[in-house]
């Protein structure tokens, strides 16, 4: 049996990272950074050439790091849900208004951001 699985939209991921940005501002940082990855994997093992286990994992996760004047926190988080985004992005604010100031807390200046990433094969389908 063949089965073949789709690669992780990029659109998609990069329209949760927005909106967890968004939120986070909305929330009273002044700036945020935020990933998400998704990964999919499949893991079997074979002994004395006949199939022993099998399993299978999907994964969607987040992290957010969020600024308020020269303190930040950063947390990472699976339930991305309305309420779970609400939640968590709260309390990184939260998080990050009781935090000690550091002098270096910052996200880079965009003029100092890599323009032209290079292309890299990101999945590999199954055969």
């Amino acid at each position: 049996m063949t089965q073949t699985f789709k690669a992780p939209d990029p659109a998609a991921l990069q329209e949760i990272a927005a909106d967890l940005v968004a939120r986070a501002l909305k929330a009273g940082a002044d700036s945020a950074e935020a990933s998400v990855a998704e990964s999919r994997e499949t893991e079997l093992s074979v002994r004395d050439g006949k199939l022993e286990d099998i399993g299978r994992s999907e994964t969607l996760d987040a992290g957010l790091r969020v600024f308020v004047g020269k303190r930040h926190a950063g947390v990472a988080f699976s339930d991305l849900s309305e309420k779970g985004r609400d939640f968590t992005i709260g309390r990184a604010v939260t998080m990050a208004r009781a935090a000690p100031e550091d002098p270096y807390a910052a996200l880079a200046d965009p003029e100092r951001l890599c323009k032209t990433p290079p292309v890299i094969d990101q999945f590999e389908a199954g055969e």
